[in-house]
């Protein structure tokens, strides 16, 4: 025999299976790329240590923590507790995923970013490598890629614009509760009651409704009328308010402010209920579930 050769078998394919995570983790994705004073705004009082308590394993996907040049590091403590700290970058959160779940974690996600939607509704937040796509993620995320039919994700609080926009993605690849604000989300500050109440055992929907206080709610509406819109309008982004009125209440002007600056289509009468109607986070999947839940991923259930 002359040309006599070997053909190697096929390897076979092995087929995805159920995941039963017996752990738990949190991944914290903490990034907005914003300029010094508005990202020190928006991080004051996000405590992410907080939100770490009790959990397993604990992912930081953030920067250095470092703001401007006096150097603030307003999660040192976080980021010295974190078994994982990582540039918040698309590639380290779809690792951490598919990590996480090979080794045995239920996960917990909370998101705080910017966020939007594409012209097809589809959603996105920023990373510091660029958007984080839902294409990107329902691709780098198939049974295929995890070897899982489902990804033992528990719940995921989105305080990104457009968070809504993801619900539907995240239910469908396993997450058993989420929540995203309808559009804008003007009350990011509200992740804060959000940890908060989830650590105190509330049920998922009650940690949400306890974030939406009215301090929540007024310490934003304050900063936008008294701060924000009056720069702004200095600024020649827009004509501003007349003597007198404001964007919080029903004065034509508040109409004008949401649709020149956010590009918004104003529904409400009123500018405090155009802003929270804005925010209002969608809920979809069980809500009832709480930190100490321990749901069950196996397609038969």
């Amino acid at each position: 025999v002359f040309g006599a050769c070997l053909i190697a078998a096929p390897r076979p394919v092995l087929a995805a299976v159920d995941p039963k995570p017996t752990k738990t983790a949190m991944i914290f994705f903490m990034y907005t790329g914003d300029k010094y004073w508005t990202e020190l705004a928006q991080d004051l009082g996000i405590d992410v240590s907080k939100a770490f308590a009790g959990y397993d394993r604990k992912v930081f996907l953030s920067t250095t923590g470092e703001l401007g040049d006096l150097k603030l590091d307003l999660n040192e403590k976080a980021r010295k507790e974190a078994d994982v700290f990582e540039a918040p970058t698309k590639a380290n959160f779809v690792k951490q995923l598919k990590e996480l779940t090979k080794n045995g974690y239920m996960i917990d996600i909370i998101i705080a970013s910017h966020g939007s939607s594409d012209s097809s509704g589809k959603g996105l937040w920023v990373g510091s490598d660029g958007s984080i796509t839902e294409d990107y993620l329902r691709a780098e995320l198939t049974p295929g890629k995890t070897g899982y039919r489902k990804l033992p994700i528990r719940a995921v609080m989105m305080s990104q614009c457009f968070g809504n926009s993801l619900n539907d993605m995240w239910r469908s690849l396993g997450a058993k509760a989420t929540a995203g604000s309808v559009e804008i989300n003007f009350y990011p500050n509200q992740v804060t009651g959000f940890v908060n109440a989830w650590q105190d055992g509330k049920t998922f929907e009650a940690a949400l409704d306890a974030a939406d206080d009215s301090a929540s709610r007024t310490v934003v509406q304050l900063y936008l009328s008294l701060i924000a819109a009056p720069m702004l309008r200095d600024k020649g982004k827009w004509d501003g308010c007349p003597l007198g009125q404001t964007i919080l209440g029903k004065d034509p002007c508040f109409k004008d402010y949401f649709k020149t600056f956010w590009k918004q289509t104003v529904k409400k009468d009123d500018g405090k209920e155009h802003l929270n109607s804005s925010s209002h986070k969608i809920r979809k999947g069980d809500t009832s579930i709480k930190k100490s839940s321990k749901p069950s991923w196996v397609a038969a259930d």
